[in-house]
């Protein structure tokens, strides 16, 4: 679990709300839930500049920009204020935090029909108060709505006062007051491990040399000027390792070092700085990808591996990411049934006495796409393992007590938890523009760091400066490869980092740190509707211009996946009486792209009626289209993937009759699938909307 450090240096608020609104669900609740299965001892990671914030919000220090609009009174909001509530605060994963909701789906969709200045000239003081009370109340967690303040508003439903806004605040806040004296007590009585990360989650192999990226990865462009601090690396592992002990009031003796990342010169520092277990991804245990093994890969993965006195788990991949991506889709039942097999399978293909397999995950982010933030499916894998007659879940710690040393460990192969490289937060040119923003401040520092030219405070200061500036989340979110709605504000909090380090050192911040890193990638997509009545043929080609020219059109610079580059770059569609019609165009050409990787597109239509249809190449590399749920055949469904994919879809199939009904609204998105697993999805964070028009569509739009 951890967020990177989202108060400004500039202007000392909170500049994004992520901390107070997992802190409404996920931290508190999955330690509670965890408390109730005294045979289920899982491993929560806290890392330090998380607890710092959560002491922040617990003390009302945090001056937080979300909560200040949504506790401002309607009447006063400023025009600016309400596109900026209208900008956010719908901002949600639909289907499991708008939809179930009838007032706030009421309001976003409301919303969503109109542009701001419209939508801010129909809404009355009740809707927008009804949306500043919503957006928090979809992110309170089971524990937090047994809290009668809570379970009134959600009865309540709509017509919200300024009284129960205070009400849900205080409420909320006095939930995150006890969520560290919650892991200390659990900690404490041995009922959970609490391990830890680098303080402000730097990537600890590209601190010591940004250059070893370069290593499972040459195709690779850094920056042309490396930057190379290993102190930095040893004093986020220090501090994390520090800060958490005395938070846990304990100390801390395991480490998730950042994202997974880990080098063989870093394991010496992780074990220097008095950890004695970490965990990482398979993908960098050399013993597995070595060509001439003649083990099994579960012999090797599912054991401890010592490098001095340090022991070294690495997870499994597979099983993890089924949690991490794959089952927020199914029913919980059916997803815990289905990873106990998968368990007993991948145990019973190797040889040891005690298999250790390791599962490690997002604690926070995963949640958000199933249905009751992930509760229900947690606490039906708990039940599970804690009826199980073999596997047990056990910390770290407790592992080692019981079998104490390891195969030997040569070192590790550097990379992350991601494709196994460290290119999702360097080599994209935006990526290299924040690095080499880094270094050259961080060189700026270099002698008043190292050279005890300030006193102890000022020093602490810098140092805590720079230290934030190197968090992971920052090169995460910058070009290709992940976006969100909030790009605009992950890449304004580093720079303002970076300006800040200038000024502490009383020097005049360089004027390229007014200008975003990427001006061009903050201007938000547009959905833009059908212009006219569209038959495109099915070709899978782009033939012609004309051919999809009247279609509706969304573009996305890049999609939400876990991956340095998006495949789907835009969508078309359109309609014409008897049939719906979508044009997807990748990043390449999209059969090649789909043989080679076994790609599947599903569009997955959540109105008027919910069907979800794979297309995909089958064995011969024919086109196929399925439902998703049977996985039968739909003859009535053409397809053809060439350049491009072009999918035509009878009315029929969504409504039951074979003819387009004017009005009728259709709301869909794709996903797309590698080797049956979701993995990237288009829109980022919306649903395609737009309603089925007649021949009055052609009569509006003529022209000569």
């Amino acid at each position: 679990m951890h967020q990177p450090p989202y108060v400004s240096p500039l202007s000392g608020e909170y500049v994004l709300p992520w901390v107070l609104l997992h802190g409404m669900r996920d931290y508190y609740d999955m330690a509670m839930l965890a408390s109730k299965f005294d045979r289920v001892r899982p491993t929560f990671n806290l890392v330090a500049g998380l607890m710092s914030q959560l002491e922040e919000y617990s003390s009302e220090k945090a001056q937080d920009v979300f909560l200040k609009v949504a506790m401002e009174e309607p009447e006063k909001l400023s025009p600016q204020e309400k596109r900026f509530l209208l900008d956010n605060f719908l901002a949600l994963h639909p289907d499991t935090m708008i939809r179930p909701y009838p007032r706030f789906l009421e309001l976003a969709e409301r919303a969503r029909y109109a542009d701001v200045e419209d939508v801010t000239a129909r809404f009355r003081d009740p809707d927008w108060r009804d949306l500043q009370v919503w957006y928090f109340l979809a992110w309170t967690g089971p524990e937090l709505r047994t809290d009668p303040r809570v379970a009134a508003l959600l009865a309540k439903g709509r017509g919200f006062t300024q009284e129960d806004k205070w009400n849900l605040r205080a409420a909320s806040l006095a939930l995150l007051r006890e969520i560290l004296p919650l892991y200390r007590k659990l900690y404490a009585e041995g009922r959970i491990e609490v391990s830890t990360s680098p303080q402000y989650h730097g990537l600890l192999p590209l601190l010591v040399s940004s250059s070893c990226a370069g290593e499972r990865a040459s195709d690779l462009r850094l920056p042309p000027v490396g930057f190379m601090h290993p102190q930095d690396a040893m004093a986020q592992i220090q501090r994390g390792l520090g800060q958490a002990s005395r938070m846990m009031e304990r100390p801390v003796v395991g480490m998730w070092p950042s994202e997974g990342a880990l080098s063989s010169d870093v394991l010496p520092m992780v074990s220097g700085a008095g950890a004695r277990w970490a965990v990482t991804d398979e993908k960098l245990l050399p013993a597995l990808w070595d060509p001439g093994r003649d083990s099994r890969r579960g012999d090797l993965l599912y054991r401890p591996w010592r490098k001095g006195p340090l022991t070294v788990f690495f997870r499994d991949a597979v099983l993890s990411d089924l949690i991490g991506f794959s089952y927020s889709r199914w029913e919980p039942e059916a997803a815990v049934a289905h990873f106990m097999a998968e368990l007993e399978r991948a145990a019973a293909e190797c040889t040891l006495e005690h298999p250790v397999i390791t599962i490690a995950l997002d604690g926070e982010n995963a949640w958000e796409y199933y249905v009751h933030g992930g509760m229900r499916f947690v606490e039906a894998l708990y039940t599970a393992f804690q009826e199980h007659p073999r596997f047990r879940v056990v910390t770290p710690s407790t592992l080692l007590a019981e079998m104490p040393g390891g195969e030997e460990l040569p070192g590790v192969l550097t990379g992350s938890w991601i494709d196994g490289t460290l290119r999702t937060w360097i080599g994209d040119p935006v990526k290299n523009r924040a690095w080499e923003h880094l270094a050259a401040a961080r060189r700026a520092a270099h002698p008043y760091l190292e050279k005890s030219r300030l006193g102890p405070h000022e020093r602490e200061e810098l140092l805590d400066l720079v230290l934030r500036a190197e968090a992971s989340d920052w090169f995460w979110w910058f070009g290709r490869g992940h976006t969100s709605v909030h790009d605009a504000e992950f890449d304004r909090l580093f720079r303002e980092h970076i300006r800040a380090i200038y000024l502490k050192l009383g020097m005049n911040p360089p004027g390229e740190l007014d200008w975003p890193l990427d001006p061009g990638s903050h201007v938000r997509s547009r959905i833009e509707p059908p212009a006219h009545l569209v038959s495109p043929s099915i070709t899978g080609r782009s033939d012609s211009y004309y051919k999809w020219m009247a279609a509706g059109r969304v573009v996305m610079s890049h999609g939400f996946s876990h991956r340095p580059d998006p495949l789907v770059e835009e969508v078309r569609f359109g309609f014409d009486h008897e049939r719906l019609y979508f044009k997807v165009r990748g990043t390449g050409p999209l059969r090649e792209v789909m043989s080679r990787r076994r790609i599947g597109v599903v569009l997955r239509f959540v109105r008027p009626e919910r069907l979800d249809l794979r297309v995909y190449l089958d064995p011969r590399g024919r086109v196929a289209v399925a439902r998703v749920e049977g996985g039968e055949g739909l003859s009535g469904v053409e397809a053809a993937v060439e350049s491009v994919l072009e999918v035509a879809v009878p009315f029929e199939l969504l409504s039951g009759t074979a003819k387009s009904d004017s009005g009728t609204t259709v709301e869909v998105y794709l996903v797309v699938t590698r080797r049956g697993r979701e993995f990237e999805r288009f829109p980022a964070m919306d649903n395609i909307v737009f309603a089925i028009r007649g021949e009055d569509l052609d009569v509006e739009n003529w022209h000569v």
